[in-house]
């Protein structure tokens, strides 16, 4: 999120308007990892930024690559939701540690900013609420901006 906005409008039951437009998809191989590169206009109205996203993802980890360029000074939000079986603990002000509910480690995520667990709610059907845990990043920064995220998991 950007100044609290979403990339598209979401309004009502089910209506987008302000769709945001994905443009200069690019998939590619090198060595053994797979990179996938994307941008979109979401936030174009909001000092004409842009927000490109790289997926590289290999044999053991993900790495995430967000840029937003524009112009100005922007409260910037990255959230990543997690699924009520998975435990978390935050291990530095920059990394969170993922556990299976049996306490074996299951993985981690580390990223170039501070980043905080917030308690939410999962909604797996109609009329169901389970307790789950998201991470947020959160900044107010001129632009340009790069977040780096790296997940990575172990082999069960």
């Amino acid at each position: 999120m950007i100044d609290d906005n979403n990339s598209s409008e979401i309004w009502k039951s089910f209506r987008v308007a302000r769709r945001a437009q994905v443009k200069n998809i690019n998939i590619h191989t090198v060595d053994d990892c797979v990179i996938i590169q994307a941008s979109h206009d979401g936030y174009y109205r909001l000092d004409k930024i842009i927000h490109t996203r790289s997926w590289i993802v290999n044999r053991n980890e993900l790495i995430i690559q967000d840029h937003v360029s524009g112009n100005g000074v922007h409260q910037i939000e990255l959230f990543f939701h997690i699924h009520p079986d998975i435990k978390i603990k935050q291990d530095a002000k920059q990394s969170v540690i993922f556990y299976y509910s049996s306490g074996k480690m299951l993985g981690s995520l580390k990223v170039n900013q501070y980043l905080k667990i917030v308690d939410t709610s999962y909604h797996p059907q109609f009329n169901t609420t389970i307790e789950n845990k998201k991470i947020v990043i959160s900044l107010y920064q001129q632009l340009p901006v790069n977040l780096n995220t790296t997940i990575k998991w172990n082999y069960l």
